[in-house]
């Protein structure tokens, strides 16, 4: 639950400063680590409902999302609007380049491992 608050708090204060401030089609793209599919994709589905606003979602490792953000500003084409990676070094590596406005870091994985008492 406390995934979904942060990652719905990201994603509205993220179109919140595009709608105001970007002309742009009636749609945003929105690329993601696939740790944060479900997640984005529940709370791209509300923010649609809510607005009629089409979320374009694109999701897969956090670098290879990097290096598409990159080839595509390097062509010209449209790109993603949110990048939401699982490692900010692939963000600051687009900041460091100019490519886009500073990383926020707005939540953390944290590695668990659970083991059976059953095998030790």
């Amino acid at each position: 639950m406390k995934e979904y608050f942060l990652v719905s708090s990201l994603v509205a204060c993220a179109f919140g400063t595009l709608i105001p401030n970007q002309a742009f089609a009636a749609d945003f793209n929105l690329y993601g680590a696939g740790s944060l599919r479900d997640a984005l994709t529940e709370v791209s589905q509300d923010f649609t409902q809510e607005t009629g606003y089409t979320v374009n979602t694109v999701f897969g490792p956090s670098g290879i999302r990097e290096q598409a953000i990159e080839t595509e500003l390097q062509v010209g084409q449209r790109t993603a609007d949110v990048f939401a990676s699982a490692d900010i070094g692939n963000p600051q590596k687009l900041y460091i380049k100019g490519l886009s406005s500073q990383p926020i870091e707005f939540t953390r994985n944290q590695i668990v491992a659970v083991f059976s008492s059953k095998y030790f």
